[in-house]
């Protein structure tokens, strides 16, 4: 278990390096002068290179990348001019209300996709297992954007029970319930989609494990269905399934992009929209870099929560 934990430490870097040098380029090649972006078509020569010079355009490629991924070792994202601060500062305040969703809305999948993988498995070729096979099938194909619109015209459009963006209601003292009641349409888009796909793993492992010999032996001991579903057999079919769990948790992560600008949320995937309409490099790199640690720290976590509870991999 040790090795394959120090393996996947070891692969934790270089992905994240990869990931550095193909956001900086990505931004780096994109048609179009940065400065001219930032302070519009109205800007003086002067500013214009003034602007330059600070943010380091004039300088060969490779010393602007290496001079920035030095930087960002040591902490030191850069200043975002878009929003006249630093990077680091704006990456906090908006990878909070980021994480805030995030989490929200993997709990819903969590929760959804996999109780009702379980409830599919235990009811197989039923109607509740087909509806719900019909439904997951569904939920995979639908995008999460077109889903958080469809939630806005019902929820907030015609029955007006929740608002339709936004984290808290302007004129009105934020407060637990008010951040509840914003945060219950993201959540449940990002969530959604997410747990369609968990439902799917989870009933065919589940199936799996529902044969095995230590179920019937169960069964056989007078152990009722209920204890046998929750107690024995979710708990050894959940365990391949933590890999997908962990890839959902990415995805969740990178569907905050659309889902932030469909409710206004004011969070990382919202920052990231308007950092790259407005060409703020340093503003765009950060925030990328960031969500991809995530991501791999999150999948990191997944594998090796599997390696502890699987003892197959503990050689």
């Amino acid at each position: 278990m040790r090795g394959l934990v120090w393996e996947r430490l070891f692969w934790t870097g270089p992905v994240l390096l990869g990931v550095s040098v193909l956001v900086f380029l990505l931004m780096a090649l994109i048609p179009g002068d940065p400065a001219l972006a930032l302070l519009g078509p109205y800007a003086t020569e002067a500013n214009l290179d003034r602007l330059r010079a600070q943010m380091a355009l004039d300088a060969p490629l490779w010393t602007r990348y290496f001079t920035w991924i030095g930087q960002v070792l040591q902490g030191d994202f850069g200043y975002a001019y878009s929003v006249d601060r630093p990077v680091a500062e704006e990456l906090w305040e908006r990878g909070r209300a980021t994480l805030l969703l995030a989490s929200a809305g993997y709990l819903v999948c969590l929760l959804l996709g996999v109780g009702a993988g379980v409830f599919a498995a235990a009811r197989q070729y039923t109607w509740i297992d087909r509806s719900l096979s019909v439904v997951s099938m569904v939920g995979i194909s639908t995008p999460a954007f077109w889903l958080g619109l469809l939630f806005v015209m019902v929820f907030s459009i015609h029955l007006q029970w929740l608002p339709s963006g936004g984290i808290q209601t302007f004129g009105e003292d934020p407060s637990a319930g008010a951040l509840l009641r914003h945060l219950a349409l993201p959540a449940l888009t990002l969530g959604l989609v997410a747990a369609a796909l968990v439902a799917r793993f989870v009933r065919t492992q589940m199936l799996e494990v529902l044969r095995l010999d230590f179920v019937r032996t169960a069964r056989a001991k007078g152990a009722g269905e209920g204890r046998i579903l929750w107690c024995h057999a979710v708990r050894a079919g959940i365990v391949p399934v933590l890999p997908v769990l962990g890839l959902q948790a990415g995805y969740v992560l990178g569907g905050a992009v659309y889902v932030e600008t469909v409710f206004q949320w004011p969070g990382l995937g919202r920052m990231l929209v308007e950092a790259v309409t407005q060409r703020d490099l340093l503003l765009v790199q950060g925030g990328v870099l960031l969500v991809a640690t995530a991501y791999v720290l999150v999948n990191l976590a997944a594998d090796v929560l599997q390696a502890v509870l699987d003892p197959r991999l503990q050689k």
